[in-house]
């Protein structure tokens, strides 16, 4: 269903009639689009927060990341979306983040919509098949050293040719697979990719004396971390 142009997405919803159904109720209005909402912002703040929690850890990896930056756009450039495109340190540390901390341990689960066979298993019409993603992304037969962090495994390594989006090789699967993937996949790694460069470029991250991130996981609507990160941060105006 394609909404007209101007139209909202809550407009699709109300002309949404499933076929086992009548009309959706106003309880299933506010939870798909709070879903979308959260979807949306909730997933990409917590994968920012996860990927400065390990450059504050990892000084050498967030250095490496800003002498990438300036020698792309300079340390005074404004960084556009063509920039962030341009450089493959970044667009690592924000794979290797999700390959870590993928924003959900389980994935939209999807229904078998009949009677389907799947590696061997009969998965019968109506039932729900889910995907733990924690289990890919620390599976030591998938990843070599799957505890560390180490942008460089996707510049070379076991992590050459794999597209974030689980299309060519099913490595990891932070936004899907296939028909059902998120659609705004594109557009919500070019949102984290940007937040990264701008906040590197403009500010030094270094860790509380005494008192080092902590990357101990809970679960809310995404994975997060149990204590949220504090950092010292310096501009780097200032930096000699």
């Amino acid at each position: 269903m394609v909404s007209p142009i101007g139209a909202a997405y809550v407009d699709s919803l109300f002309g949404l009639e499933p076929p086992t159904r009548g009309p959706l109720g106003d309880e299933e209005y506010v939870t798909l689009c709070s879903e979308a909402i959260s979807a949306g912002t909730d997933t990409s703040a917590t994968t920012v927060e996860w990927a400065m929690l390990h450059l504050v850890m990892n000084q050498e990896i967030q250095e490496k990341l800003y002498q990438e930056i300036i020698d792309c756009v300079g340390k005074d450039g404004e960084i556009k979306e063509e920039d962030a495109e341009k450089m493959p340190y970044l667009e690592a540390i924000v794979k290797e983040t999700f390959r870590r901390h993928p924003p959900g341990h389980f994935l939209l689960s999807h229904a078998a919509t009949k009677d389907t066979e799947l590696a061997g298993y009969t998965i019968p019409a109506g039932v729900y098949v889910e995907i733990y993603t924690a289990w890919i992304t620390e599976d030591p037969d998938i990843w070599s050293d799957p505890s560390e962090f180490r942008p460089e495994r996707f510049l070379h390594g076991d992590g050459v040719g794999v597209d974030v989006t689980g299309t060519r090789a099913v490595k990891m699967l932070p936004f899907g697979a296939g028909r059902r993937i998120c659609p705004a996949w594109n557009l919500g790694i070019l949102h984290i990719n940007l937040l990264i460069a701008k906040m590197v470029q403009a500010f030094k991250w270094l860790p509380v004396p005494d008192a080092p991130p902590d990357p101990v996981e809970t679960y809310a609507f995404t994975v997060v971390m149990k204590n949220p990160l504090k950092a010292v941060i310096l501009p780097r105006v200032q930096i000699p």
